[in-house]
């Protein structure tokens, strides 16, 4: 897969995620519906096209359409004791570079020279001086006792998680390599961080966690470890969810 065509890629995913969380959940927020939600349909029908094209784009392969078969293409292998050293340390990894970057991000931001959209929900506005449990109690309209909002986040997660990496590194990782070799996830860690372009203030703080991720899945020739990674990174957010349900901090 050519620059150009990585461009194309990932360009589109990223297109439709910036209408979705610019055009999207601002609309269906000012017409009542609550933050969280909003965000669940913004984001969440641009990650399950990401999943359903990943599976179009297979089929388009000639491969055939079976578990076996898929997980071959998109090596989806079982994990070793090996497998689980390179997650605990491209997490341990990523957890830091994530945290020392967005000291950069909020640099950026305070001064003026990022600045970020005039109406975003505390729950996804770096700035907010909204406590974080409070801020995703007004994200979901109420937490406590309101298990419908652990689960929603579990099924914006699962598409979150599964339609990037089937899509990211399950099709087009492997077909970057055949055209970067050992600069692919160099490459491929770019594309991915400015792919979060219509969170455009996080693009820095994520960068050291997707060039460490692709990194790993090229070196490992797996997609497995960087599912681990990605889910467990990405899905800390529930603890606060969890939280907030079972009323705790209020």
């Amino acid at each position: 897969m050519s620059l150009w065509l990585s461009l194309l890629f990932f360009g589109l995913p990223a297109f439709a995620l910036v209408v979705g969380f610019h055009w999207v959940m601002p609309t269906l927020i000012a017409g009542g519906m609550a933050p969280f939600y909003a965000y669940f349909v913004g984001a969440g029908i641009p990650l399950a096209g990401m999943l359903m094209a990943s599976l179009v784009a297979y089929c388009w392969e000639g491969n055939p359409l079976t578990w076996a078969a898929l997980k071959v293409r998109f090596r989806l292998y079982r994990m070793d004791g090996k497998s689980w050293l390179w997650v605990v340390g491209i997490l341990v990894l990523s957890l830091l570079g994530f945290g020392l970057a967005s000291q950069v991000g909020s640099g950026l931001i305070t001064t003026g020279i990022m600045p970020l959209p005039a109406s975003l929900p505390a729950f996804l506005d770096p700035q907010s001086t909204v406590s974080p449990l409070l801020a995703l109690d007004e994200a979901f309209g109420g937490l406590k006792g309101n298990w419908m909002a652990l689960a929603a986040f579990g099924v914006l997660l699962f598409f979150n998680i599964i339609g990037e990496e089937f899509w990211w590194r399950g099709y087009i990782l492997p077909r970057q390599e055949l055209a970067f070799g050992k600069w692919t996830w160099v490459v491929h860690g770019v594309l991915w961080a400015c792919f979060h372009v219509f969170k455009w203030w996080d693009i820095i703080a994520l960068l050291p966690v997707t060039l460490a991720l692709a990194f790993m899945v090229c070196r490992l020739k797996n997609t497995t470890p960087g599912i681990v990674v990605h889910f467990i990174f990405n899905g800390l957010g529930a603890l606060g969810i969890l939280a907030g349900v079972l009323g705790l901090g209020n």
